[in-house]
């Protein structure tokens, strides 16, 4: 077998993207589809497979299967629609095998994501890319504040200042060099490179305060949270608030229908609020614990 190539710098700076974008992706993504606490549902229906269609598609149908029971799946439009915009045809489906069934109002019940009908996965998209990016200029701020320098040397001095940096690179405490090694063949030049990784960090937290927001889940900002009084911090969750009610009253309406339909007593709540705070209690029992 032949040896593997050694992957250059941009390939690993481009693999770290990748891992920094779906590492916000996968935390967001979490976050929308634990956002609403479903009870009453019965066996084969899933909060999970509900938000999961919810958020991927923006929308959903309930219907009863004849052997599994009731079921709520992602579905596709037939192409005709009543007055109100409701299809009028539901071709329901599993996404994870090659179950169908196409239904019609009077059998099913559509539940949708929110007012516009539109999926949660690609407001997500943009703030988990916004995030990484802020990520990554951070990581590169901070590696330059720990190699501020750019080191000339001669042809014959060069393996020696490699290892030397190397060594530097490596946070060695000390930097090992032979007896005939001449340092004045060295110039070094440096970028002083500001630190900014910490005003990189507060717009970071800005973009994550507006994805839980777009959540429906309230928030402060930190960094001024202890200046602000009661009233100012209810002004600055009206959207958080205002979006909650609308994707809670969507799937409220819905399953008002859903237990007149079949017969179910199955509520829906948001517990996105609950679900952060559960998050933050937990890093800080981690910081007292360490």
């Amino acid at each position: 077998m032949g040896r593997r190539r050694k992957k250059t710098e941009f390939e690993i700076s481009l693999r770290e993207n990748q891992q920094a974008y779906w590492r916000y992706w996968n935390q967001l993504a979490e976050l929308a589809m634990g956002c609403f606490r479903y009870t009453g549902l019965p066996d084969m229906v899933e909060s999970r497979t509900i938000e999961n269609a919810l958020c991927r598609a923006g929308k959903a149908v309930y219907f009863d299967d004849e052997v599994m029971g009731n079921l709520c799946l992602e579905f596709s439009d037939g192409g005709r629609f009543d007055v109100n915009g409701y299809p009028i045809l539901r071709r329901a489906y599993s996404y994870y095998n090659n179950y169908t069934r196409l239904l019609k109002p009077s059998n099913s019940v559509v539940i949708y994501n929110n007012l516009t009908r539109t999926n949660t996965w690609y407001a997500i998209s943009q703030f988990a890319r916004r995030l990484y990016v802020y990520d990554r200029i951070a990581d590169i701020n901070v590696n330059a504040q720990k190699t501020p320098v750019a080191l000339v040397a001669n042809e014959n001095e060069r393996l020696t200042v490699l290892n030397a940096y190397k060594e530097f690179d490596g946070n060695a405490p000390v930097i090992h060099l032979t007896d005939n090694f001449n340092l004045n063949s060295i110039q070094v030049l440096k970028t002083d490179a500001p630190f900014v990784a910490d005003k990189i960090w507060y717009q970071k937290q800005q973009i994550y305060n507006e994805a839980l927001t777009f959540l429906g889940i309230r928030n402060v900002n930190q960094s001024k949270k202890e200046r602000m009084v009661t009233a100012e911090v209810d002004i600055a969750n009206i959207d958080a608030n205002y979006n909650r009610t609308v994707k809670l009253e969507c799937r409220q309406r819905a399953i008002e229908k859903i237990n007149k339909m079949f017969g179910t007593n199955i509520e829906v709540e948001f517990i996105g609020d609950e679900l952060v705070a559960q998050v933050l209690a937990g890093e800080q029992m981690g910081r007292v614990s360490g």
